[in-house]
């Protein structure tokens, strides 16, 4: 888990770096968007192991990755959504 939480961090300050986009208004509606998807509450239909609760984070990142919510987001805030340098 901390493995993936230092990956997590790397990506995205190398995404900061590599993508253009209109960052005073963009931080704060890409903040917002990311805590509406992290508070959807997601179940396990099998259910957790006991003592173990699952907050699918993952998940929930994955299913933003893939939103039209997220998508027009892009479109509002990305100078040019097409392109990023590496």
């Amino acid at each position: 888990e901390r493995l993936a939480a230092g990956d997590a961090a790397s990506a995205s300050r190398a995404l900061m770096e590599w993508t253009l986009y209109d960052a005073d208004k963009g931080a704060d509606e890409i903040d917002q968007l990311v805590e509406h998807f992290l508070r959807k509450d997601y179940r396990n239909p099998v259910g957790d192991a006991p003592g173990q609760s699952s907050k699918f984070s993952l998940l929930k990142c994955l299913d933003l990755y893939h939103s039209k919510e997220l998508n027009s987001l892009v479109k509002r805030i990305v100078i040019r959504p097409h392109s990023i340098k590496r």
